[in-house]
Order: structure tokens, then sequence, then C-alpha cells
């Protein structure tokens, strides 16, 4: 501060300030003295302000142990998805996954498909075409609307539906207020309102999403035009004419665009001793369009003196799919110089394979998911009890047409003398329609009342598919025990004592699986009708422990699991394209154990460490191959002169294509000590090495190892302006802004190019090389923030 007098005083001044002591001090100047500084130290007013103590007990969890995740992180985490809720959920150890370029993720050894979507009590449904992250586009969930992140990896409720892995419920915000943000970047831009009429009975919230991944697709190891552009429209509506009723409506249009030109590509494989490089140059495009839409209306009733809840809810989604390429690739395969001490050191010295593929597909897919049920809750003292009921029709028509050419040195694959064969072919229309009914119940109770230190939910789901006619019933029950926890803080709302508190849980049930359409198509074309549920047997036990560390709160969370697998659909992936063999012909096992703790490691922002560990194995029980001895025992070829002896050999349990031993990672917040405003995100995820093998091989099935997948993305924001902070004219442009937030991230930071698949080239002489399809390497995001 700064005053001016008119004389040499002496000038009283007042301090004062609300909670402290008012001073007085004069000030005078000497001769010649013009300009004088005065700093001054008020004290508390302790007398006055008693410290406050309110103790409470804090809301356990009586359900299956569930990670609920804050929308503020996952809007700062620097996310090749753009703040999509996949990302900050690949990062909390129950989820995993090797592919940046795409939302899906495996959870405790299971593939995408096991996983359930939910928002606003609404299944979400995703295309079935995509092959590579690079067409997936933009997940359904929309950041700027959500309220609410709830994420089960096993043991989860009767309510929610038949898949063997997790669920992930998300609800979106009923606003109060009109509000409004508009964020742009170099991957594109997002806009967002909400708000409400005056009376407050209807409320709407609404966003709109427009990506483009060239950017980072230019950093793939393939050279070529990229022009992708993903974009989608979502809303979602309340209308509470009367008290006791509430309307809700949903609805989403997303539209994938992906053309792709390529033209050449060089990659290096193998190790340091053998190194080779395949050089291939390109002739033709891909061009593939994904779109669908989705509407979902409901009613609820609410009677808060009964506390019964009823809800009538249907949905509509309907996914229209083109897919089609067109492209030859002609490859070199080489061999470089590994020896330091030649002059044509890393140069490839030789070629040894020279070959040519031509990939062709036409392929339409139109699917139409109609749905309606009914949701039920009644607490009756100790009891809250659960129901549901719903009928689901889906309609699914597929249009085949592709195939693959593949030349080695001059002579199609498969040879023959008399024609031109192709390697594979594949063309075929499939139709298919059906009915599924569900329905669930489930009871939640304190055993010996209200302030129990033991719960227990119990509930039973059942099913029903006209298809394959196979009716399902399955009980789920989780035993939670709870001591009460105590906290106490002062008038400043600081943690001064907390009680230490242990919660341990027990869950087990039956997870059934009933085919989607996915699962019932073989490598052939043509549907399995009979295909049976993919079953498994849940048992996880967990333990919360909460604590105080440094006056703040933090929990360690710890969760062993074992699941009994059987009725198992055998698949392999390639890159997020899963292509199952239609047949219920293998069991397995998924076991692991995990670690997490989670609080303020920094004061006001919440950052977390997490590992897990992993196995997960399956025994495919009709699959075996020969072995061929000589005269000694020893194995050899099955041409060999030396052939006298052969066994049938089946392998047994061999690893699932999911089976990641080590998972660990890491979210981390920070902020400058003297300024919040200025803010640090790092995302961190290390993947010990998924199997692998050779297509057709029984042999070699899942027999090697990818590398290790290692991604650190690190991003910086800063609050460039808050109107609650700052006095401005109301004439100004600024005073139209609430918040105005500036960011810069770095993706992969440590700029290591990871393998998401391989390809396989075999020449004529039939060795196979398993060519890496490598990600994308280091980038620089920048975008820009305005809240309304």
């Amino acid at each position: 501060y700064e005053i001016e007098v008119t004389d040499q005083g002496p000038v009283k001044l007042k301090y004062n300030y609300f909670g402290f002591e008012e001073r007085s001090k004069l000030v005078s100047f000497s001769d010649g003295e013009t300009r004088k500084r005065v700093n001054i130290t008020l004290k508390r007013k302790v007398s006055d302000i008693k410290e406050a103590v309110i103790t409470g007990e804090k809301e356990r969890e009586k359900v299956p142990s569930i990670v609920k995740l804050d929308p503020k992180d996952f809007q700062a985490l620097p996310s090749v998805g753009g703040g999509a809720v996949e990302d900050l959920l690949k990062l909390t150890g129950s989820a995993s996954s090797n592919n940046e370029l795409s939302s899906q993720y495996n959870v405790r050894g299971g593939n995408f498909d096991e996983n359930i979507v939910y928002v606003n009590d609404f299944e979400i449904f995703r295309p079935f075409l995509v092959r590579s992250g690079q067409q997936e586009g933009l997940s359904f969930i929309n950041p700027d609307l959500v309220r609410s992140v709830r994420f089960s990896a096993g043991g989860f409720e009767a309510k929610y539906g038949d898949k063997l892995s997790s669920v992930l419920d998300v609800e979106y915000r009923r606003p109060k207020d009109f509000g409004a943000s508009a964020e742009i970047g170099l991957l594109g831009y997002r806009l967002h309102a909400e708000g409400t009429n005056k009376s407050r009975s209807l409320k709407y919230i609404a966003g709109f999403r427009q990506k483009s991944n060239k950017y980072l697709l230019n950093a793939l190891p393939t050279q070529g035009q990229y022009q992708p552009l993903f974009r989608d429209f979502q809303i979602f509506t309340t209308y509470q004419p009367i008290e006791k009723w509430e309307f809700q409506f949903i609805a989403n249009y997303s539209q994938n665009e992906f053309i792709f030109r390529p033209e050449s590509e060089t990659i290096r494989f193998g190790n340091i001793a053998d190194t080779k490089q395949i050089r291939t140059a390109f002739e033709g495009q891909e061009n593939d369009n994904y779109e669908s839409i989705m509407a979902g209306i409901g009613t609820t009733y609410f009677d808060e003196e009964r506390k019964l809840s009823l809800k009538l809810q249907a949905s509509l989604y309907r996914s229209v799919e083109e897919e089609n390429f067109d492209i030859i690739g002609e490859y070199f395969i080489g061999e470089v110089e590994t020896d330091l001490g030649q002059e044509n050191f890393a140069e490839v010295v030789s070629e040894y394979g020279v070959g040519t593929y031509h990939d062709y597909a036409r392929n339409d897919l139109d699917a139409t998911i109609f749905n309606i049920g009914h949701k039920g809750n009644w607490q009756k003292k100790d009891h809250f009890l659960s129901w549901g009921l719903k009928f689901q029709h889906e309609e699914i028509n597929d249009e085949i047409n592709e195939w693959n050419r593949v030349d080695s040195a001059g002579y199609s694959l498969q040879f023959s003398e008399e024609e031109v064969n192709l390697f594979s072919v594949l063309k075929t229309e499939l139709q298919l329609a059906s009915n599924r009914y569900t329905a669930y119940v489930q009871d939640l109770w304190n055993v010996g009342g209200a302030n129990s230190r033991t719960s227990v939910l119990a509930g039973m789901r059942i099913g029903y598919w006209d298809v394959n006619k196979e009716f399902f019933a399955n009980p789920r029950l989780t035993l939670s025990y709870a001591p009460k926890m105590k906290m106490q803080t002062n008038a400043l709302g600081k943690l001064v004592e907390s009680e230490k508190e242990l919660i341990l849980r027990l869950s087990t049930g039956l997870y059934y699986q009933p085919p989607f359409y996915r699962e019932m198509r073989d490598r052939q074309g043509q549907i399995n009708r009979d295909l049976k549920a993919q079953k498994s047997l849940h048992v996880v036990g967990s333990m919360d422990y909460y604590f105080p560390m440094w006056g703040r709160p933090f929990k360690f969370t710890t969760e062993a699991y074992y699941k009994h697998l059987w009725d198992l659909v055998p698949y392999d992936i390639d890159n997020v394209l899963i292509r199952y063999n239609a047949k219920n012909n293998a069991k397995g096992y998924a076991a692991g154990i995990e670690f997490r703790v989670n609080g303020e490691f920094v004061e006001g922002s919440e950052s977390w460490f997490s590992l897990g560990l992993l196995q997960t194995e399956e025994d495919i029980l009709d699959d075996f191959y020969w072995a061929f001895y000589d005269s000694e025992g020893t194995e050899v070829e099955q041409d060999a002169s030396s052939v006298v002896d052969s066994a049938r050999i089946e392998p047994g349990f061999l690893a699932r294509p999911t089976d990641q031993r080590i998972n660990f990672s890491i979210f981390f917040q920070d902020h400058l000590s003297n300024n919040e405003n200025i803010r640090a995100h790092l995302g961190l995820q290390f993947g010990s090495r998924l199997p692998y093998g050779p297509p057709g091989q029984v042999r070699n099935r899942n027999a090697f190892r990818s590398p290790f997948y290692t991604r650190v993305d690190i991003g910086f924001s800063a609050l460039l302006f808050d109107r609650k902070t700052k006095e401005i004219p109301e004439s100004s442009f600024l005073n139209k802004f609430e918040r105005i937030w500036a960011s810069l991230e770095v993706f992969n930071l440590l700029g290591i190019s990871n393998t998401v698949s391989y390809s396989w080239i075999n020449d004529f002489n039939g060795r196979f090389y398993s060519v890496p399809n490598r990600l994308t390497s280091r980038r620089i995001n920048a975008r820009i923030q305005f809240r309304f």
C-alpha cells in the first residue's frame, strides 16, 4: 500500500483485520524525509476464536471394493485421449493397456470385451469393426459432463451386467446454475454448456468434441497421409415437474472418419547380435467410417417417506460401420551390420528376403440394439433392497469381403503350379437377431443395526438368451467388516487427530458372459449359434487401511483375487482387434494381488502409486501337435530322413494374450510452493512383456514375449485468470470468463516407441519373421481452456 500525506505529521495509522487484534502506529517525518516504509505484524485473537472440534463418522463402502475417480484429476491428466476417464483408469493398477491411442483397457487378465460401461444407468456399446487405436476415435464418456466415476475390477454386485472382468459406472452432472467451457489444442477442441430454467425443474448439460490424431499419427513409423477426424455430440437432461417424479433423456451422436494413404515404412528389429531391417513401399489407401447414435429415456419415482425409488428406462443404439482398404506393400528384408569395428556399422549389408502383400477389404456392418428395463430400490430399517428387470433385442447385419495375397520372391503363397492362390479369403453375409432377458435382486444389510461393524451384500442375477437357449443363475456375496472411524478437525478444517481404520472385505460369486456377435464369428466368417456363455468364479479379498500422515488422510488398499474360468472362447489380439475361435474349448484361471496407496502427498492435490501382479493361463482342450524323433530320441523335423518315431503332444496350460505379470503406475500432482495456480501432473505406466506367437501354430502359441511397455506423460498447467481473485471493470473483455487455464503437455516423455502388436511375414522357404508394429514417439501438445 502507499499513502500520500500533505505535512510531516505525525500521522496515526490504524491496522485491523478480521480475527486479529487492532493496532495503531504514529508515523512522523524528519526534516528532508519524503518517503517512509512501515511494516507491522498483527496478533491473532486467540481468546475470541475458540477451537471447535467436529466429531463424525466417515461413511464407508459396504459394497465390493470400489475405486472412485475425481473428475478434476482426469481433466488435468496429460492424455492422448483428450482427458478421457479411461486414461486415468489405466493408472489405478487394476486396469492396464499397452496402447495409448485406444481408450480400451484390460482388467485382471481379461480382454476389452469383458468390461461393461454404464452412463447414468444406460449400458454403453462400442463399434465392432475397429482394428487399431488409430481408427478408434473418441471414447463415449465426455469428461466435461462427468460428476462421478465408480470402478470395480471384480467381485461386483448382482445389479451390474453380465461381463467377466469389470464394471465402470459413470454419472453425468445435474447442474444448478449456468456454466460453460471451451478448450482448444493441437489435437482438437471441446465445447460444453449446462444450466437450468428459473424454477430449476429442467436441467441440461451438453458437450461437443472434435479431435484429429493427425499430429500424433505423424510420429508413427509408417509414413503417409493421415486424415483422421472424430466428432461427437452428447446431451443429458432431467425434468422434474412435481416433487416425486423425474424424467431423464440422454443422447449421443458419434462419427469417426479415418483416411490413410501409406507411403513407406522402415523398421528395425531383433537384438544386438542379430538385427534385421524391413523396408516397405506402399500403394493404395484405407477409408473407414464408423457412425453411431444412442438415445435413452427414463423416468424415476421417489418416495422419500417410504424410502422407495422406482425407475423405468429404455435405450436404442444404432451403428453403421464401413471398412474399406486396398493396400499393396512391397517389402525388403535385410541384415544390419552389428560389428562396431566395421565401417558400415548399422547399415544394411545384405537383403535376403523380398516380397509383396496385398490386403483388400470391403466390409459393412449394421447393428441395432434396443433395451427396456426397470430398476427399484427400497430401504427398510437396516436393509437396502435392490431389484431389476431388463429385455434387450439385437439385430446384426454383417457383410464381409476381404482377402489377402502374399508373394515371396515371385511366388504366391500358398504355392501352386496351376493357379495363383490367395493366402486367405473371407467372404460371407451374416444376420443375427436375438433377445436377451435378465433380472437381479440383492439386499444390503447391517448385521446388528445401523452402527454395526459388519455388513452383508447378497444377490442373485439370472438370464436367458434365445439363440443358444442357455439359462443362468449367478449368486453373489460380499462380507464387509468396518470399524468406526472418528475424525477431529479444528476451526480451519485442519485434521488434528484421526483414528486409524481397517476395512476388510470378502467377495465371491459366479459371473457368466453370454456371447455377443463378436465372440460368435469364427476365423472363417461363420456364426456358432450354439456357443455358450463364458464362465467365471470370482474370489476377491480386499483391505482398506486409512491412516494420517503429515496431518493429512491417506489410504492403503490391497486386493488379492482368484478367478476360475471355464467354457472360455480362445482368442488372439492384434492391436485392438480381437479374433475369436468361436468355440467353448478352453479353461483357465487368473490370479494376482494389487497394492495402491493414495493421498495428498502434496497438500491439496491427490496422487497415488499402484502395483499389480498377475498370472493368467488357459488350456485349450482340443489342441495338439506332432513331435518327431530320431533313433536316439532327439526331436527332428518332420521331413527328416532320420525320423523313426512320433508323439502327439498336448501343450496344456499356456499364457493368455493378456498375461501381463507386472503392472506399475503412478499418478502424481504437484504445484509451486508459493503459487498453487501453477501445477504439474504426471502419469507413468510400466507393464511387463505380453505374450504373442505366430498365427495358426499350436506349438508356438503365445510362446514369445513383447518388450516392456513404458510410458511417461507430463503436463504443466497455469491459471492465467480467475475472476474471483481479480477486480476488473465490468466493461472488460475478461469479465466474460470465470477462469482461463493454459496447459503444456509432453506425451511419451522418455521417447520410447512401444510395441503394440506384430505382423508376421514369411518367405518362400517357410521362415517367419515377426515385425513389430510400434506406437507414437515423443510429442508436445498445448491447449487453453476457458470457463464461463
